[in-house]
């Protein structure tokens, strides 16, 4: 992400984990979308070793967790490509 960018929290100040990056003009390829060229599309998630976490960000169709959701424990932003940047507490393995 670009240095301007301040890196996403949830709501309870804990930085969000980086999950995945797809550059922009490989989904406009592959899935026939408009997005804007040279991007990306970030998806950052809350992450927590030793304290459960998965309620705050998985979707089943529940209000909600669609609330939760919608509270920011998962974004997603599309930005400018830069240099590599992660300031997530975590690495999470493949």
């Amino acid at each position: 992400m670009p240095k301007n960018i301040d890196w996403p929290l949830n709501p309870n100040g804990d930085k969000l984990a980086l999950i995945l990056c797809l550059p922009t003009n490989f989904l406009n390829k592959v899935l026939n979308l408009n997005l804007p060229k040279e991007h990306i599309l970030s998806v950052f998630t809350t992450y927590k070793r030793d304290d459960y976490f998965l309620d705050l960000i998985t979707f089943h169709g529940d209000k909600e967790e669609f609330e939760n959701i919608k509270q920011g424990f998962t974004r997603v932003l599309l930005h400018e490509a830069s240099d590599l940047r992660n300031e997530s507490n975590f690495l999470i393995p493949a």
